[in-house]
């Protein structure tokens, strides 16, 4: 999460110390400043001895682990049967498709660094400085825009928990497919534009930046794009809190909304856990590297040097952190392939394409389903039938009654 400034000092080791002067600093004056450090050691990178790093290395398998985890999960939902479709299950799409987002943002982060390295401005040309920074506030812009929409998911994920429960009776009418469908679109243009904001900062063109291009604008800029990742947390971990509290507090003192979330499968207990503990594990996995940002944020404009001096060591923390960030889209899809047994028959129906015992399991599924089904009619028709033999035999005995009646009489 702290890529941005820890690249920032890889590309321009003294440039955060002149931040308040920047707007009167003149091309010329940046390119003497850089020529006074010997920016050629940063330059250098042995690309063998990078991808070795035992780091590196586990960043790498766990892309690949989350990659296929999450792509199968999305295989498996999309299997799971139209009269348990809900539009959860929709979020969940959304939601695994944001986890290989955060992906692809680590992987461009590692090819980005092996193939593009940092370009400086005295000493390279205007289109490889281009096509360095670029690249670099691509990157940026990915890992934004990923984190954005795994936000704006568990929020709406929230919200759907919300009316589910609040407001079951209308929870179909509220929640329609089309307007889940226009929901999460919204919440990923949303997403891009915020996380795409670092572009814009480099748009204006102050004539002491004639000589710089749009994203080495940006990317001295006084705005980034992490600025509205932190707002955006706080509003939505506390929108979160306010729902799961009224929830929770519905929950506890109003034993009907227990009975009647009961009767939606989707939206019973089970399911809510399991969101909380996505939530969770979102937090414990994404906060530490929110939290290490702002450090980094307020140690750049209180005293630069202690970063410039321990720059390794921020480097190397923050590929941690990107570890524990992939932790994360690995353990969601598992998460609810152990939790949700609609999850579960999707995947054996998805499986069951490729493997005999899949398709096996998946036909005992249905015997036993078609069993249970059966053996409900049974009961209903053995009920129906000793209704009917009760109501029988109460006319019978009407009938008898009354011609013992009218023999009395008679006699």
């Amino acid at each position: 999460m702290a890529l941005q400034y820890m690249e920032l000092f890889e590309m321009k080791p003294n440039m955060t110390s002149l931040e308040s002067s920047m707007e009167n600093l003149t091309t010329e004056e940046f390119a003497k400043i850089m020529e006074s450090f010997n920016v050629s050691e940063i330059m250098k990178l042995d690309t063998r001895k990078y991808l070795e790093e035992p780091v590196v290395i586990i960043m790498m398998v766990l892309c690949a682990l989350a990659l296929g985890t999450n792509i199968i999960s999305i295989l498996a939902t999309s299997h799971v049967p139209s009269n348990l479709f809900t539009s959860h299950f929709r979020l969940i799409l959304s939601l695994a498709a944001s986890d290989i987002m955060i992906v692809v943002s680590i992987v461009s982060h590692i090819v980005n660094k092996v193939l593009n390295p940092p370009r400086i401005f005295h000493l390279h040309s205007q289109e490889e400085r281009l096509v360095s920074s670029c690249g670099f506030q691509l990157v940026v812009s990915i890992n934004v825009t990923a984190h954005l929409i795994s936000l704006l998911n568990l929020f709406a994920m929230a919200q759907d928990h919300y009316v589910a429960i609040i407001k079951p009776l209308h929870y179909h009418h509220i929640m329609q497919p089309s307007r889940v469908n226009i929901m999460i679109i919204i919440l990923w243009v949303i997403s891009f534009l915020g996380g795409f904001s670092n572009f814009y900062a480099g748009i204006g063109k102050p004539p002491q930046f004639k000589d710089f291009n749009i994203c080495e604008r940006a990317l001295y800029s006084s705005y980034q794009a992490e600025y509205l990742l932190i707002l955006l947390t706080l509003l939505c971990f506390l929108g979160i809190s306010v729902i799961y509290t009224t929830l929770y507090c519905k929950i506890k003192y109003h034993n009907s909304l227990t009975v009647t979330m009961s009767k939606n499968r989707m939206h019973n207990r089970k399911a809510l856990v399991t969101t909380l503990i996505i939530i969770g594990t979102f937090a414990a996995c994404w906060l530490p590297g929110m939290i290490f940002q702002l450090s980094m944020i307020i140690q750049i404009h209180i005293d630069d040097a202690k970063i410039r001096e321990y720059i390794v060591m921020f480097v190397q923390a923050n590929n941690y952190l990107y570890i524990l960030l992939l932790c994360n889209s690995l353990c969601d899809p598992i998460i609810y392939a152990i939790r949700l047994p609609e999850v579960q028959l999707g995947y054996i129906r998805f499986l069951s394409k490729y493997s005999v015992t899949f398709r096996k399991i998946l036909h005992r599924r249905r015997m036993t389903q078609t069993w249970s089904v059966s053996q409900t009619r049974t009961s209903v028709n053995t009920f129906t039938d000793a209704g009917c033999s009760l109501n029988l035999l109460e006319r019978n005995t009407e009938n008898g009654n009354l011609n013992s009646s009218e023999s009395i009489e008679s006699s």
